[in-house]
């Protein structure tokens, strides 16, 4: 089963963001020598915290991405008018002149 795509970029960013809050939360507790069960509360409480709150950047992200997506879309398809406007003229091709490296200008 798939995301919908409203929560296609928010869920891997909630999930993502709890389980670092969570590691995070185990190491600073193991570090400071507190009960292992002291540990495990405080970082599931820091996982069920953060979870919403990625949810939420990843609603954000999502729409930023999609505005993303949608403006360069727009502009590919700007510029793939122009380029065919461009090849609508056939240039003629012009000799290659060697400069002798002086800087003297041409009009006296």
């Amino acid at each position: 089963m798939s995301a919908t795509p409203r929560l296609a970029l928010a869920l891997p960013t909630a999930c993502g963001l709890a389980c670092g809050a969570f590691a995070i939360a185990i190491v600073v507790g193991v570090s400071s020598g507190h009960p292992a069960s002291a540990i495990l509360a405080r970082s599931l409480s820091a996982m069920i915290v953060v979870w919403p709150l990625g949810l939420g950047v990843g609603a954000i992200l999502n729409v930023l991405f999609r505005e993303h997506v949608e403006i360069g879309d727009t502009e590919s398809s700007e510029g793939a008018d122009e380029m065919e406007a461009d090849n609508a003229f056939d240039f003629v091709d012009e000799p290659q002149v060697e400069s002798d490296g002086s800087v003297v200008g041409v009009g006296g």
